[in-house]
Order: structure tokens, then sequence, then C-alpha cells
């Protein structure tokens, strides 16, 4: 791994949980997010650093339907599924896991499916990498919670948007919100049994109209329940207030630097080793490349990654560009008009 320069930045400005975790700091991760930061600050296209984080997927599958899922196994243009082995964990650290603060456990799928979750949360955590899961909580069992705090396992999201089964099941179709509220008691009972403080969990519930009316028991129940954070989340885009409910949509601010940071800071990896330049690019077109074929330098230096940076710097893309998730993101389109009428007449 190559760096540009010393670093005289403070990562816990873009790395929270390093306030109460430093010991997942070193001078070659100040290092190589010094480089990422400058790189970004004059929207360089090439960047000869590492990530310095990724968002990593134990398991493409899912035991439920939510109304978001990009997981449809008949749509033709999305990745197919599996699970991911944990020598793939052990290829990301040694080809980048010295520049790693942080590894997101979870992508399109549920990440407790992989029979080898633990050993992967192991791998990262032995390489001194904060390590975060993401889960619907409801295949969360008490063995697997053990397995997972003594494995070193930081922190644990869950998303649970309802206290009743009926409320619940509207979004989070086919899960039974009983067994994802006993999988935060499992979890916390683990803790207490180990002596353990982690992993820190947090409870995220997104907020619709059919499930505003619970917001209040879910936050009571957590604090019963012992959870560390309770975060309400508008599930729609949009805003919402305990007082005022839904409110308008506020018109969109352009940021002061670039639309977008992460083509420099972090790279997605699928479960069979496919990369991808963030985490909404889940179609079969938006692979940057593999890493049965180039190493995750290479992969992070590469023509997806540029192509993405350029877009996000110039605000310029044509179809013979090539495909780029960034002609779909949101954050793109509300700024850079020619690109959303383009890709709108082209149904990107």
């Amino acid at each position: 791994m190559r760096v540009l320069a010393e670093s005289r930045v403070d990562p816990t400005a873009y790395f929270a949980f390093l306030k109460t975790h430093p010991q997942y700091d070193s001078a070659v991760k100040r290092d190589n997010l010094a480089c990422l930061l400058a790189a970004r600050s004059v929207g360089a296209l090439c960047v000869s650093a590492a990530p310095a984080y990724i968002r990593f997927e134990p398991n493409a599958h899912c035991n439920l339907r939510c109304c978001w899922a990009q997981r449809e196994p008949a749509h033709p243009a999305l990745r197919p599924r599996g699970n991911a082995d944990p020598e793939l964990a052990r290829r990301i650290v040694a080809e980048i896991g010295d520049a790693l603060y942080m590894a997101i456990l979870c992508h399109w799928g549920e990440p407790t499916l992989n029979p080898h979750l633990a050993e992967i949360v192991r791998v990262f955590h032995e390489a001194g990498i904060y390590t975060t899961l993401d889960t619907n909580m409801t295949r969360m069992t008490a063995e697997l919670a053990a397995e997972l705090s003594v494995a070193g396992l930081d922190a644990i999201s869950a998303s649970i948007d309802g206290v009743s089964q009926g409320v619940y099941g509207q979004y989070r179709q086919g899960g039974n919100v009983a067994q994802a509220l006993d999988g935060l008691r499992h979890v916390l009972a683990s803790r207490r049994r180990l002596g353990r403080a982690n992993p820190r969990l947090r409870w995220q519930y997104l907020v619709f109209p059919h499930n505003e009316h619970e917001v209040d028991e879910a936050q009571r129940l957590a604090a019963e329940i012992g959870v560390d954070v309770f975060d309400v989340l508008a599930g729609s885009g949009g805003r919402w207030s305990r007082v005022a409910g839904f409110l308008p949509a506020r018109p969109p601010v352009r940021p002061s630097g670039l639309l977008c940071n992460d083509p420099w800071t972090y790279l997605a990896v699928d479960w069979d080793g496919a990369a991808h330049v963030c985490c909404r690019a889940f179609q079969a077109q938006h692979v940057v490349g593999h890493m049965a074929d180039q190493s995750l330098p290479e992969l992070f230096d590469g023509p997806g990654f540029q192509l993405a940076r350029r877009v996000i710097r110039d605000g310029v893309w044509t179809p013979s560009d090539g495909p780029t998730p960034c002609t779909g993101c949101n954050r793109v389109r509300q700024f850079t008009p020619a690109i959303a009428a383009l890709a709108h007449s082209l149904a990107l």
C-alpha cells in the first residue's frame, strides 16, 4: 500500500467510534486516510491509497421480503446469491487490512444466515478493524450472540420497525417481531453472561405512516430491554418529527464540496469477491471488478472507481462512458439536471 504524505488529520472526525475505541487507530491508518482526503479535496481520479473502510457481504440471501429489498431472485439484473467464505475476509485483510478502520458486515442480504459469520468477524477483529453488523435480528439465537461477542464484534444495528406483529410485518414481510425482540435480549444476555461490553446494540426503527404510532412504545421497550441506542429514521427518506409527524420535504441544499465522498473513501465487496463503488450498486452491471482477477488496491484505483469520481467531480456522463451507479443516485441527480434527464430517458 502506498501513501502520499504524513497524516495531520484527526481520524475521530470521520470515525466517531475511535473516541471510545482508540485501539483501532494507527499511524499507517492515519497516513492512508490523509492520502484519501487529499485526493478527495482536489477531485483526483487516481488514488494511490487503500479505502479507509469497507462494506463486506457475508450473505446475499435474506429470510424476509422487505419492501426496499434488492435481492428478488427472479430479477435478471441483480447479482447472484451465496455465502462468503472466511478465506475471502482473510484475503481482504492481507491486502488492505493495515489501512482499514472499519468493516461493515452487510450489503443486501441477511448476514446471520452465513454459518461462518463469527469466524468472519474474528478475522477482521484480530486484524485490528472495528466490525459492525446490520441485521433484521430474527435469526439471532443465544448461541450466535455469544459466538459474535467472543469473536470481537463491536456493534450491531438491529432493524425492527414496530412492536406488534401486524404493524411490523407490513414492512418486514415474512418476519416475526417476537423473534427479533428476542434477538435483542439474546445479545444483551450474552454480554452479561460473558462479562463483555461488546457488541454495542443499536435498535434502528424506520418510521412510516403505518407504524409511527408505535414509536413511543418501541422506545419504552428498548429501554426496558436495555439496548444502548434507540434511533428513529424516516423510512420514506423524508423527515419525521415526534411532535409533527411527517413533514414536507425540504429543498435539497447542495453540499459545499463534492456531491459524494464514497468513491474516495471506501468500497463494497460482495460475498463472491465482486467489488462495487458503493452499497447502492446492487446490479450486475455495476460490478467494477472481481478479486479473482485483481487486488483491492487495483480495483480501488481502477476505471470503475475513476469513472464514479469523474461523474461526481464534473457532473458529466454519457452512455459511452459505461454504467455507473452514480447515474441512479438521488444525490447526483438532484444537482446535475443533465445526468438526471439522461438517466431518466435511459431508465437508469
